[in-house]
């Protein structure tokens, strides 16, 4: 079976070391891929602790958690920058109407006029 074969070929250390920087997302998705069908054998669940997978992935997770947040950020600031350019060279009346529609607070809409 080919689950036994990278076992028993030394693959495990390969890939563990794959997981791990400098090792890019795509490279890290397909090698969690195979560590997964690895460990569909219960042969393999004690070589893959002993080669310290799990501590691996955990640290994976936490990264791929701030890479995450770091992008929502990043967004967030863009998204915000593009509404308040909108804001500022939207005309009082339809500003006001925006604000009262979306529920916009109402500082927003009086710094929005002070700037237009």
């Amino acid at each position: 079976m080919a689950q036994n074969m990278v076992r028993t070929h030394g693959g495990l250390p390969v890939l563990v070391k794959l997981l791990q920087p400098p090792s890019r997302w795509p490279m890290i998705k397909a090698v969690m891929g195979l560590i997964r069908n690895l460990a569909l054998s219960p042969a393999n669940h004690a070589p893959l602790r002993e080669h310290g997978v799990i501590p691996v992935i955990v640290q994976l997770l936490m990264r791929a958690h701030q890479d995450i947040q770091q992008r929502v950020r990043r967004y967030l600031i863009l998204f915000m920058s593009t509404v308040a350019t909108k804001l500022i060279f939207m005309p009082p009346l339809l500003l006001e109407k925006c604000c009262s529609v979306f529920g916009l607070f109402v500082h927003v809409c009086t710094c929005a006029r002070i700037t237009y």
